[in-house]
């Protein structure tokens, strides 16, 4: 199965993103966008996991939340991944307890590999991914802004054990475990 750990968002986060959404979709650019419930923060990419091992990922991802309490964050500006000259990935960025969230990602990565499971090691970059679209993204990102959403704030409370299948509409999401994080 193909597995990704990651923190939920706030219902009344999503909302707000979906309506930033909505003036993004008056834009001329090519983009899929995500659908609001499937808005989160990845924390760790591991791809494919095989289910008797779900488990044991319990544990080590118990582990590796030690001394991380609930996180206070909120949305920042827009961004595009690679680059402007080739957006493919539309996302708004984080603002808030970020050294903690990064901290937290790294703990859990560390416990990953010293459990020897596999998992994208790319370097971590707190998002939410928004849409996947083509060049003319880029000018639409700088026309809008995040708005009132700048403002919110949220609290994450949760690391989520999330599976991932792959269908023709794109990937559907399971939530295989909520592990809570500190007082």
């Amino acid at each position: 199965m193909r597995v990704f750990l990651a923190l939920e968002l706030p219902v009344e986060i999503k909302q707000g993103l979906a309506k930033v959404r909505r003036q993004l979709k008056s834009s001329s650019a090519n983009v899929r966008w995500e659908k609001p419930e499937k808005l989160h923060i990845t924390l760790v990419f591991m791809g494919a996991v095989p289910e008797e091992r779900v488990g044991a990922l319990k544990g080590i991802v118990s582990e590796g939340l030690e001394g991380i309490g609930q996180i206070k964050l909120g949305l920042g500006g827009f961004g595009v991944f690679p680059n402007e000259q080739r957006p493919r990935v539309v996302w708004v960025g984080l603002r808030g307890e970020v050294e903690t969230l990064s901290r937290l990602q790294q703990q859990l990565t560390q416990a990953l590999s010293e459990a020897g499971f596999s998992f994208d090691r790319k370097k971590f970059h707190p998002h939410v991914t928004i849409g996947r679209g083509d060049s003319a993204l880029a000018e639409t990102l700088r026309e809008v802004g995040v708005g009132e959403l700048g403002e919110a704030e949220f609290t994450v409370g949760a690391v989520m054990i999330m599976e991932s299948v792959l269908q023709p509409t794109g990937s559907v999401y399971t939530p295989l475990a909520r592990i809570p994080l500190g007082p």
